[in-house]
Parts: structure tokens; C-alpha cells; sequence
């Protein structure tokens, strides 16, 4: 689906008649919908008509997905006797569609912004919930990326030819030169703008049959999607400083693309990155949903966390039909109604009804600071933002992490303007203060530079960034070894206070030296000790390790300690450093106070802060966010201290 709200955009009558005019209403009895027959002219002009028929007859038809794009570039076509406008885009694919008419490949087909009447709000509303009927009923789901450029052609060809190339396996010579075609060539369908719509999600996995469209080359779904994440997959953890890449790989992205080099290669191989996870994102949900299952509304709501839609309603409508029956008979479709009423409505049927709550701490629960939006400061903290929600959010490592499983469910106020959730209260926070990290990529990128003059000179590396990770490792040491009282309110859970390796620390629990390179295990295994060389000196560099003069050493220290750095540096941003009054030192958002609460939730594979409120209707909490409290995120320990008393499964009233 296109989209459902400014569709009055994508189809405007040109005489200036209202919209209304097209169309004779739908009955709700048999679930009509009207579907489109594209005539077979050759005019410049596309002409169509369309008629009434009820998906309780089982018709035959097949349905386009694909975006809208910029409404403000139009093109007229005939419809239904009327002259009217549509996007430049929708017309292109009329021209396609039209070709496979000719071919007969193609009878009846629906598509969104033609077959509903977006002016009318009641029957927009009635028509949604149908989506996902009309995606699974159709016979062919067409998926138009747009009318494709020069090297398309080129790319559904060298995707074809990786298709056979066995996974599991070093690929020879000859298939690695063609794996890095492949994913060279795919980077203009990673960056295509159909892969972030919401809607787009449910019309590919619903889909019986989806054949890929753009331009005049058309493939399987099921191939190309394996087939780009096999390229990706092969090529994307290159080290972009071997032979192999220099010789094979820049050239092609330089002749496909300029903005791969110069002052925007990193600016677009963000991009890059991000365009590649979405069409992985959309392999996992095609080749592995199980319709007859569905999805929780949670795991739904994250895997689409960086998708885009023109209305924030349908940031929770456009995935429905991918969600389990127990969760999507509770939420009510309604496009009257406020965005943060929608997402309440949604999240009340998550922390009520479902079991993966641990990907609630995915989300930022974080106040809006928008003027606009002050009035929406009302709705709780249970309830994130999903119109500024992406996937930056979801910095913290989770994989592994062990789930606090004890507890009731969650239960929801009439008003549903609490939520009231089990958990445990770890400690409350004694210090906090922002992390203050604020370095560009190019601060970051001369830890490197800086490092090997070190090397040169005999000295330690002279960074800010350097002497600040070296700092807050100092710190840390100092509070984990400070003495708790045996009466200390908080001395039951002293014993889980540890120190782990900073490196893990600084990136919110993830293991970064996989992304390190060389990526061998051996050089891998040494990054302690290059850790240990940078800032576990004296004020010069220790002898002992300073004899090491091997430049391959060097080139690995200087490399490992900067991939860190970057981690750590992003992760940080917007972060404050916590300590407990237990002695537990962590990182939390950076609207942590003194006096905010650790509590381990039922359900959830991380502590969240929560902010207490002293109230005439008694105590309640808000959410702040997740955080990463050392020595705290295996819940296994946790739980032994709960069962022996130590510690108290308590009710938490959270607004």
C-alpha cells in the first residue's frame, strides 16, 4: 500500500470534481472491493476502469505494491471515464502493468490509492483491515521499485548468476569476483525508497506469489532476496583495506556511484548499511513468517522500527496483517483518532496480553521536547513515541542476556493510564552525570593516526577521547572496590558487583572486537593486550610491550583501538555514566537523575530506570529508559538472591 492518508495527493481529479464522484460505495457484506482493468490501448495515457467484486467469492485478481513517491510530480491518466492525476511513479507502473496486460500476464489488479476512496474516512477505515485478505487472496503481488536505471538490467543478471554459489563455504576466486558484482550492483535496489515503507512490509510476506518489478526486469521474490543478502553477506564484512577489495571492489562502486568516494563515502555508506538491513529485515520476514502463526504486535512494531509512513496511524494499522489473531483483534483501526492514542491502544495489548517484553526496552520512552507536541506529555511513559522511533535507538546488546521470567503479566488501569508490572528493585542511583562525548567522525578517526605517531615518538597517544575512556576506567575500579557496610540498606546485593572487560562496558554489553580487523581469532584474542598497551600504562608506553616493533602489531593496535573508539563514541552519545548507592556502576539515558530506580522488570532482558512520583493517589513511576548496570544483566544470579530473601518482587504502578 502506498499510503493512506495523503492520497488525495496521488489521485486528484483534474477537472477539479471531487473524488467522491469516482466512486459508488462498497458494501460491507461479502468484504467488497473494486479492482482495476487496464485497457490495452497504446495511447500515451493510461485508461483503466474498475469494478465492484467480494473477496467471499474468492475473485480472481492480482494486486501492485509500491510507493507513491513525490506527490507534487503527477501525470494524468483516464480512470473510470474521469481524467485524474497520479504520481509519476503509480503512472510508470501503469505503463508496465499495462505491457503485461498485452502479454497476458495480467487481467484484474488493485491497487490502494485507486481502489479506495481516501476522502472518506469510514470507508478508508473499513477497507484497512481488508489489507491483509486482499495481499494473501491476490494471485500475484507485483513489487514496483520504479522504472530502474542504466546498470538495472545488469543487477537482475548478476543476482541470477550468485543464486547457485554455496553459503557455507569460502567462495572460489571466479565466485567471490562475482558475489562483489552482485553487491555492488544492488546498492540503487538497497537504497530504493520502497524498502521503508511500513505498508510494503505485510503486502511482500502475505504475498502468495511477489515478483519483483523495476523497469523491464522482473524476478522470484524468494531469489532475489536470497540472493542479495548471499552478496551482502560474503562481501559487507570485507576488510576494506585488503588487496582484494582495492582491486575488485572500489572501482565498480566508483563507477556505479560517485558519493561512494570523496567527502560523502561515509555519509553514504551509512546509508548503504542501513538500506542493506532493511532488505535483510524483509528476507527474514518472507522467507521465514509463518502466516498461519503470525507475529507478536511487539516483534512486529520493532523489525519495522526504521520504516517510514505518512501517517503515523499507520505505523501500527500497516503491520496488523502480520500479527497473530490473540494481538490484532484487540486493536480497533481508526484513522479519526490521535497518533499517541493509536500507539497506547497497541502498546496496552503488549505489556497485557504478549510474552516478548524484552524487546519493550527497544524502544525510547524518552519525553517529546517539541513545543508542538507538549499537550502529548500527557499520555505515560509506557507509551513510546513510534513517529521518532529508528534503529539507532536499539544500541544495546541483548543477545544471550537472560530474561527475568517470575512475576504476573502486566495489567492495565480502566483508563489505561497505568500499567502495573512485577519486578525487582536492584538499587537506587547515587551519581550521574552525561557522558559528554560529543566527537565527530573525524575527531574519532585520528585515535588512529595518533596512535601510531605514539608509537614513533615513545609516548602515550595524546587524544581527549583516549584520556576520557581511560579515565572512566579508572572510576570504575574505584567504586566497585568501595566498602558496603554490613547493615547498608543495599548489602544483600554487594556480592554482584563486578567489573567487566571496559570494552564490553563502553558499548552497552556488545563483543566489538568481532568487528574488528583482521578479523583472526588470534588477533582477536590479543585485543586485551592492546587494550592494556594504550591505557594501562605509566605516562609513557610500557617498555616491555614498546619492544614490540612489528608494524603488522602496530597496524592492529592502531586499527582494534580505533574500531573501539567508534563503537564507544556512538553508543555514548546521549548516555549518562550512573552509580548506584550499592556501588553498581552503569550507563543509562541521559535524563537520569539521583534518586531514580534500577528495577529488573518481569519479562525484560535489561534493568530499566524508573522515576518514582510521590502522588495523593500514591506512589507511581515513570520510565526513563534501559541501562547497563555491570554485574546486574545475568538475572539467573538475581533470582537466587530473590528466592532467599534478599531481595523483593514488588508491584510496580508505572504512568
Amino acid at each position: 500500500m502506498a499510503g493512506t492518508t495523503n492520497a488525495k495527493h496521488e489521485v486528484a481529479e483534474a477537472s477539479g470534481q471531487p473524488a467522491a464522484s469516482l466512486y459508488k460505495p462498497l458494501t460491507r457484506a461479502g468484504r467488497e472491493i473494486r479492482v482495476i482493468s487496464i485497457h490495452e490501448d497504446d495511447n500515451d495515457t493510461v485508461s483503466c476502469s474498475m469494478k465492484h467484486v467480494l473477496l467471499a467469492d474468492r475473485p480472481e485478481f492480482d494486486a501492485l505494491s509500491y510507493t507513491w513517491g513525490d506527490p507534487t510530480i503527477t501525470r494524468p491518466i483516464v480512470f473510470n471515464g474521469h481524467k485524474v492525476n497520479v504520481t509519476q511513479n503509480l503512472d510508470a507502473a501503469l505503463h508496465r502493468l499495462r505491457s503485461m496486460k498485452r502479454q497476458g500476464k495480467l487481467k484484474f489488479i488493485w491497487i490502494d490509492a485507486l481502489c479506495i476512496n481516501q476522502t472518506d474516512l469510514d470507508e478508508k477505515s473499513h477497507q484497512v483491515p481488508l489489507m491483509s485478505e486482499i495481499y494473501s487472496s491476490a494471485g500475484t503481488v507485483f513489487a514496483w521499485l520504479g522504472p530502474g536505471s542504466p546498470s538495472t538490467g545488469l543487477c537482475f543478471e548478476a543476482l541470477r548468476e550468485i543464486r547457485d554459489i554455496p553459503k557455507h563455504q569460502t567462495p572460489s576466486e571466479g565466485d567471490l569476483r562475482k558475489l562483489i558484482r552482485a553487491y555492488v550492483l544492488a546498492t540503487s535496489i538497497a537504497l530504493n525508497p520502497y524498502w521503508s515503507r511500513i505498508w510494503i512490509v505485510q503486502e511482500l510476506v502475505l504475498a502468495r506469489r511477489l515478483i519483483v518489478v523495476c523497469g523491464e526486469s522482473a524476478e522470484d521474490i524468494e531469489n532475489f532476496l536470497r540472493s542479495i543478502v548471499r552478496a551482502w553477506d560474503a562481501v559487507g564484512d570485507m576488510d576494506p583495506r585488503s588487496e582484494t577489495w582495492k582491486q575488485e571492489v572500489e572501482p565498480l562502486k566508483s563507477w556505479l556511484d560517485p558519493r561512494h568516494c570523496g567527502d560523502d563515502a561515509v555519509v553514504f555508506d551509512v546509508e548503504l548499511w542501513d538500506g542493506y538491513q532493511r532488505v535483510k529485515s524483509w528476507a527474514y520476514l518472507s522467507l521465514g513468517h509463518s502466516r498461519a502463526e503470525g507475529l507478536e504486535l511487539v516483534t512486529a512494531l520493532f523489525l519495522m522500527i526504521n520504516h517510514a509512513a505518512t501517517n503515523p496511524l499507520d505505523k501500527v494499522y500497516g503491520l496488523l496483517g502480520l500479527v497473530k489473531n490473540s494481538s490484532r483483534q484487540l486493536v480497533t483501526i481508526d484513522y479519526r483518532i490521535h497518533p499517541m492514542e493509536a500507539f497506547r491502544n497497541a502498546f496496552s495489548v503488549i505489556w497485557t496480553c504478549e510474552d516478548t517484553l524484552e524487546i519493550l526496552a527497544e524502544f525510547d520512552y524518552s519525553p517529546s521536547t517539541d513545543v508542538k507536541q507538549k499537550h502529548e506529555k500527557d499520555y505515560p511513559s509506557w507509551v513510546p513515541d513510534l513517529r521518532r522511533q529508528h534503529l539507532g535507538n536499539s544500541d544495546w546488546d541483548v543477545d544471550g542476556a537472560s530474561i527475568w521470567t517470575r512475576g504476573e503479566r502486566a495489567t492495565v488501569s480502566p483508563d489505561k493510564k497505568y500499567i502495573t508490572s512485577h519486578g525487582i528493585l536492584v538499587d537506587v542511583v547515587h551519581l550521574c552525570g552525561p557522558t559528554n562525548v560529543v566527537y565527530s567522525h573525524e575527531q574519532i578517526h585520528r585515535v588512529r593516526q595518533t596512535i601510531l605517531q605514539a608509537y614513533e615518538t615513545g609516548t602515550r597517544p595524546d587524544h581527549d577521547f583516549l584520556r576520557f575512556i581511560g579515565a572512566v576506567h579508572r572510576i570504575r575500579q574505584v567504586a566497585v572496590d568501595e566498602p558496603l557496610e554490613d547493615d547498608h540498606p543495599r548489602a544483600p546485593v554487594k556480592h554482584l558487583r563486578s567489573i567487566e572487560p571496559p570494552w564490553t562496558f563502553l558499548s552497552g554489553g556488545r563483543d566489538i572486537t568481532v568487528k574488528m580487523s583482521p578479523t583472526s581469532a588470534s588477533s582477536v584474542e590479543r585485543f586485551p593486550e592492546a587494550w592494556s598497551e594504550i591505557f594501562l600504562g605509566t605516562d609513557e608506553m610500557p617498555r616491555q610491550l614498546m619492544k614490540n616493533t612489528d608494524p603488522a602489531w602496530r597496524e592492529f593496535v592502531a586499527d582494534s583501538i580505533y574500531s573501539f573508539c567508534h563503537e564507544a563514541n556512538t553508543f555514548l552519545e546521549n548516555k549518562a555514566f550512573a552509580v548506584t548507592k550499592a556501588g553498581f556502576v552503569g550507563i543509562a539515558p541521559s535524563i537520569t537523575k539521583k534518586g531514580d530506580m534500577a528495577v529488573v522488570l518481569a519479562r525484560f532482558a535489561q534493568p530499566m530506570i524508573l522515576r518514582p512520583h510521590d502522588e495523593d493517589d500514591g506512589r507511581h513511576y515513570t520510565i526513563v529508559g534501559r541501562s547497563h548496570l555491570s554485574g546486574v544483566m545475568d538475572f539467573s544470579k538475581l533470582q537466587r538472591f530473590a528466592d532467599a530473601g534478599m531481595l523483593g518482587d514488588k508491584a510496580f504502578k508505572i504512568g
